[in-house]
């Protein structure tokens, strides 16, 4: 039985994703979220990490691409596919560079979505015939060599937060999503500004999206 979270801010969307995942008996539902802010929190309540996170990319809060690249690199043994109604290759190539295994788009996910469970499961990556991709997609860089290569100073925590700090969320919801006091996460900014010599945190912000570390879906 294969354990299946998914988040998109759309409830017909939301109605479409569960109604395919219930008609296989080999799926089932653990969790089922309005945004990536949420279905973070949540996968951070549960004891068993499920198998397989289905994210729409554009979300407020917290989008996909976001979510998909703080996911696995909190937890790397969870398989993630990116969704979106766009047939973007750039897309799918943020998708594929920040963890993903699979792309879909919304168009045909009832009729693809099981395929492309399979194979992430099987460790393959899975895009859907709706989109011509070029040769040579990969996994792409990971956030830890991004973080070796530009960010080389910080710490594992102080990266989560510079990742979290570039979306919607606001100081004290940063906090409740990594377990620590506001406090300490005011700590982790003036330790990384001082590190980097960068001071305020959308400038904080722009440095970590023009670095990699962080890509924005809502340009797609």
């Amino acid at each position: 039985m294969v354990s299946i979270a998914f988040a998109d801010d759309n409830a017909k969307h939301r109605h479409q994703i569960r109604e395919t995942i219930e008609k296989s008996e080999n799926l089932r539902i653990v969790i089922e979220a309005n945004n990536g802010y949420e279905l973070i929190q949540e996968i951070l309540k549960v004891k068993s990490m499920p198998d397989v996170v289905l994210v729409d990319i554009n979300m407020p809060k917290v989008d996909g691409l976001t979510t998909i690249s703080y996911l696995i690199n909190k937890f790397p043994g969870i398989r993630a596919i990116g969704i979106s109604v766009f047939g973007n290759k750039n897309l799918i190539g943020e998708v594929l560079t920040e963890g993903g295994m699979a792309y879909l788009t919304k168009s045909v996910l009832s009729r693809n979505l099981h395929q492309a469970i399979q194979d992430v499961m099987n460790d393959k990556v899975y895009i859907d015939n709706m989109v011509e991709v070029e040769e040579g997609f990969d996994k792409g860089i990971t956030v830890k060599e991004i973080a070796e290569k530009n960010f080389g100073a910080l710490t594992k925590r102080e990266l989560e937060f510079l990742q979290l700090n570039s979306t919607e969320l606001s100081y004290e919801e940063i906090a409740q999503l990594m377990f620590v006091s506001t406090s300490t996460i005011r700590s982790y900014y003036d330790s990384i500004a001082k590190k980097l010599n960068i001071n305020g945190r959308s400038n904080l912000s722009l440095f970590a999206i023009r670095n990699g570390l962080v890509k924005v879906a809502r340009l797609y």
